[in-house]
């Protein structure tokens, strides 16, 4: 009467646990199901290998009715029963009693009746299941089993072909006194595989013999994806089934997956699917006038290969959820901004959350940094470090992030550095890219943004049409980014609907060649890091701070950086000057945080035929001309001078075969660095120097008796003109004395 009640309880509880499962499905269908009730479907195998000195192939797993055997043990000559008994009916609410266990059989002293077998290792593998087209795949099974605690081990473990085991969470013992319910997400292993293969399977040593294992109702479940697939073949049109992969439309009972394609598809009309996915590169746009009703859910997939886009001119109804990933690399820190307002900042369990609040910095920048909590705000950036490879999914009900937002900008003037002050830490709030170039900007925040890649540690920095560090106009989906403004007080930054794109086109980063401007761009190389410098040459441009060409430096510590200085000290990494009038020298300046080998590269340049760039290393006297070289290796230190380079820019500084004149040295050259006038002579040894003011006076008298020249101007700042006269010419240049 008691195992009678007992078994009516189990049956009333699995009642109500499949009405919990229906419940939790949303949207899970069923793959694969065995209850044993009429025997195993076919696929099911069985082995055993000896351990532990023990017999091949003495396997107890056994297909049928449970009846309660006990397991037992032999001690000084004496049989006892040991453990808790297997079932007496199996767990399915079937009109049979079947079950796939380990001795089925009555309580018998014998191994592999009731029991399983000792030193053994045996095993039970499903057929293949087929979750090609599945993802959220999950295990679940009713189990009874019972073990040697901390002798024998139980195993639960998953296969793509049925040779290497991946482990599954599930305890290596167990001793149940009735039926358990058991249900694991093996998403990891078997999404979207076509072939996966679940273990049960248990170690035994030579003492006792348990009952073993005993499990029913195998179920595998997931989110069925199998329907249309987006390929953009013909053109964007959603209403053609020329796009899709079958010649058919999405309609409610369509699950839709969009693909990077050659065309994104666009909406214009009422439409619907049941659920849809966005994949890396892909995107989507509603025109206003059209629609889209989701029966169940949307997922924007974003991972390390690229992120998904979404732009809603229209309407768009999500009956379900929203999910947006957001990958963090491990120990990395990595900018974010949240596409969906009210969204708890504990939502990203991560290890360390900051935003970046101006004012806080005002006397010293690192103090700026504050612990995100509550929500997160929209528009605003945040940085987020977490301790391994994670991938949030953003689960929500609430509207993706759409028309104008602002935020609030700051330069307090405080103690700290002007470099240091009216940094201001942002965010793209949509779910899409941002297009730089389609905002319209307050005259006090520049026009330059610094997205921050902590894999390579650089800063990716855009301005105007010229990108470095990977740097774009384009502005990735849920992405912060550094801005700054240039005056105190505070300023007001505009997001709007305009300014949103789908994706981010190719060929943005730097200006193309043929167009009107001339660039340089430069990056150094060394201890397995790098950074990159560019100058642009544009008459719109001056010698000094322009905010809608120029983007200043930001510095990172631990890398090699490069960059370039004016006579104001600001650093640069893109740098806007005027056209080139006859020579120009520019400092170029890196700084490095080893003693190592380093190479300067040319990643851009775009100048005439007849003009010329030389790189000068003035530690070691050595002309590049970068027009027909492109790099230059030296050896550096931490502790160097950083403003080591000079760049020279002119007409006809190499002779007619690409070599700088004169044996790799230009005749003469005529620097300067603050104060400090520099004269390289060359093959010369002897020369007069006179400085001018620009009025004809002059200043200062030298006389230069050796091949390299120093010497301190002590002049007020302001332009003057050098000349140097040796025995055989007479060369003037324009400097710049700060």
């Amino acid at each position: 009467m008691q195992k009678n009640m007992s078994t009516i309880y189990q049956k009333i509880l699995f009642f109500l646990i499949c009405i919990i499962c229906a419940v939790q499905l949303n949207g899970q269908e069923i793959i694969f199901s065995d209850n044993f009730d009429s025997g195993a479907k076919p696929g099911w195998t069985t082995g055993a290998t000896g351990i532990n000195g023990g017999t091949n192939n003495r396997c107890s797993w056994q297909c049928g009715s449970p009846s309660g055997g006990y397991g037992f043990r032999f001690i000084n000559g004496t049989y006892s029963i040991i453990g808790n008994p297997d079932p007496v009916t199996d767990h399915s609410d079937g009109s049979g009693n079947g079950v796939y266990g380990q001795g089925l059989g009555a309580t018998q002293y014998i191994e592999g009746v009731s029991s399983h077998y000792s030193n053994s290792n045996e095993y039970l593998v499903s057929p293949k299941i087929n979750c090609r087209m599945f993802i959220s795949v999950t295990l679940s099974f009713w189990r009874w089993a019972n073990f040697q605690r901390n002798i024998d081990k139980t195993y639960l473990e998953i296969s793509n072909d049925k040779v290497t085991w991946k482990p599954l969470s599930h305890p290596t013992t167990v001793q149940d006194m009735g039926w358990t319910y058991y249900s694991i997400n093996i998403s990891s292993y078997a999404n979207r595989k076509s072939a996966v293969y679940i273990r049960w399977r248990s170690t035994s040593d030579s003492a006792q013999h348990y009952s073993g294992w005993n499990i029913d109702d195998v179920t595998i479940t997931g989110i069925n994806i199998s329907s249309l697939e987006w390929t953009g073949a013909y053109s964007n049109e959603w209403g053609n089934g020329a796009n899709w992969n079958y010649p058919a439309i999405p309609d409610t009972s369509t699950n839709v997956i969009i693909h990077a394609s050659a065309f994104n598809p666009v909406i214009t009309s009422a439409r619907k699917c049941k659920n849809i996915t966005i994949n890396p590169g892909a995107g989507l746009l509603i025109e206003s006038g059209g629609s889209l009703t989701v029966n169940r859910d949307m997922h924007l997939v974003n991972n390390s290969s690229g992120k998904s886009s979404l732009i809603n001119n229209g309407i768009l109804n999500i009956l379900g959820n929203t999910v947006i990933d957001a990958p963090f690399s491990a120990n990395t820190w990595t900018f974010y901004s949240c596409p969906v307002s009210n969204t708890p900042v504990s939502y990203f369990n991560a290890g360390r959350n900051l935003y970046y609040h101006e004012p806080y910095g005002a006397n010293n920048w690192t103090m700026a940094w504050s612990r995100a909590v509550n929500t997160f705000v929209n528009a605003k950036g945040y940085d987020m470090r977490y301790g391994s490879d994670t991938l949030v999914s953003l689960i929500t009900k609430n509207e993706l992030n759409k028309g104008p937002i602002n935020i609030k900008l700051y330069y307090t003037d405080g103690a700290e550095t002007d470099d240091h002050e009216g940094w201001n830490l942002v965010g793209n709030p949509y779910a899409s890219y941002l297009d730089w170039d389609a905002f319209s900007l307050p005259s006090s925040v520049n026009n330059a943004t610094y997205v921050y890649d902590g894999s390579t540690k650089m800063y990716l920095t855009y301005s105007n049409g010229i990108g470095i560090n990977g740097g774009s106009r384009f502005i990735e989906p849920s992405t912060a980014f550094f801005v700054k403004m240039n005056t105190p007080g505070t300023a007001t930054l505009h997001f709007s609907d305009t300014a949103r794109t789908l994706s981010a086109e190719t060929g943005q980063g730097l200006k193309s060649t043929g167009s009107q401007e001339k660039v340089l761009a430069l990056k150094i190389s060394g201890t397995g890091y790098a950074d990159e410098t560019a100058l642009r040459f544009n008459d719109a441009a001056s010698s000094s701070f322009d905010n809608h060409f120029d983007a200043l430096k930001m510095f990172i510590t631990d890398v090699p950086q490069i960059y370039t200085r004016d006579i104001q000290n600001n650093n640069y990494a893109i740098n806007s000057l005027p056209d080139i009038q006859g020579y120009l020298d520019v400092p170029l300046s890196v700084k490095t945080t080893a003693s190592s080998s380093y190479t300067i590269d040319v990643t851009r340049f775009e100048f005439n035929p007849c003009e010329t760039v030389i790189l000068e290393d003035t530690k070691t006297s050595i002309m590049t001309n970068l027009a027909s070289v492109g790099s230059y290796s030296f050896t550096a230190g931490p502790t160097d001078n950083p403003d080591r380079f000079i760049l020279h820019f002119g007409l006809n500084l190499v002779t007619s075969n690409g070599a700088v004149i004169n044996n790799n040295a230009l005749l003469p050259l005529i620097y300067n660095h603050n104060q400090t006038l520099n004269i390289n002579l060359a093959d010369e040894s002897q020369a007069d120097i006179t400085v001018y003011d620009m009025s004809g006076r002059i200043m200062r008298l030298f006389n230069a008796s050796n091949s390299y020249s120093s010497q301190v101007l002590g002049l007020p700042a302001g332009c003057y003109l050098v000349r140097v006269t040796t025995g055989t010419k007479s060369v003037s240049r324009r400097i710049i004395v700060e």
